[in-house]
């Protein structure tokens, strides 16, 4: 029984399954280690492996990282990702770290588009259909990095770049900008909304959207 469970598994699992398997070898516990360290020809993607990239892993686990300014005061992290930022700073593992970042930014599953596209459909209701591109991609930005870091918009503490950035030029659109079509309430053509029709509803679709951040 549990064999027929595990066939059917390995069928619904694609080929690509391995590529992730390999991915543990750009631990740095396994590429630091002098006997568990993998072969070159275990490493994930092979086709972005250059020369440069092969002399660099085999070099990698030579150099003391702890006396390496990255890594001076924290130590070398069990994170793979924090690891190979460390090790990009220095000149001579460029190739090989940007290779392993490379992998390490290999998308495992669809469930973070679906996150996106879940936060987009929550922003963008019918009532306020009329959001434009800008400032819905303003506020799904904005909601995703309170979610990430667990903060709440009322615990939010602006910058002083940010305040600054708060000019006319990049508050306020153009007067040709402004002027958008919207679909008429009658069969003749499309109308247009005056400036002033347009800030007034921007601005109300603006402040409901920020009650719900």
């Amino acid at each position: 029984m549990l064999v027929e469970v595990l066939n059917q598994v390995n069928k619904h699992i694609p080929p690509a399954k391995d590529v992730f398997k390999n991915l543990s070898y750009l631990n740095p516990a396994c590429v630091l280690s002098q006997t568990s360290k993998a072969n070159v020809v275990d490493l994930p993607f092979q086709h972005l492996i250059t020369s440069a990239i092969e002399e660099q892993y085999r070099k990698v686990n030579f150099v003391n990282w702890l006396e390496e300014k990255a890594f001076q005061k924290t130590g070398i992290p069990q994170d793979s990702e924090q690891f190979w930022f460390g090790v990009l700073g220095h000149p001579s593992f460029k190739d090989i770290s940007t290779y392993a970042l490379t992998c390490l930014a290999t998308p495992v599953s669809n469930a973070v588009v679906e996150r996106v596209f879940s936060l987009v459909n929550a922003v963008k209701t019918k009532p306020r259909n009329r959001l434009q591109t800008d400032l819905l991609d303003a506020i799904v930005r904005i909601r995703s990095n309170l979610i990430l870091n667990g903060k709440c918009c009322q615990d939010f503490s602006a910058s002083a770049a940010m305040i600054s950035a708060h000019t006319s030029e990049n508050l306020y659109m153009s007067q040709s900008q402004q002027n958008v079509l919207v679909p008429s309430t009658s069969a003749s053509e499309p109308e247009l909304l005056s400036s002033s029709q347009q800030d007034c509803t921007e601005d109300e679709d603006a402040a409901l959207l920020l009650l719900d951040i």
